[in-house]
């Protein structure tokens, strides 16, 4: 089974994603909830604007073939 996300005004398939299962979502989930708890909340505010603005400069829409 798998989703995909739609172009709201053509209604065209913009990308398939397959769905996740329960482990990987559980290990998704563990793996942010580690980085957050020892990583991001221990970074500067400064440091971490820093990378939210790179971030935010990414072309984040862009349709790559799969």
């Amino acid at each position: 089974m798998s989703f995909q996300t739609l172009n709201p005004a053509t209604g065209e398939t913009l990308r398939t994603f397959p769905m996740a299962s329960d482990a990987e979502v559980a290990t998704a989930l563990k793996t942010a909830d580690d980085r957050y708890n020892n990583d991001w909340k221990l970074r500067q505010v400064a440091a971490r604007a820093q990378i939210v603005k790179r971030a935010a400069a990414l072309d984040v829409y862009a349709v790559t073939p799969t």
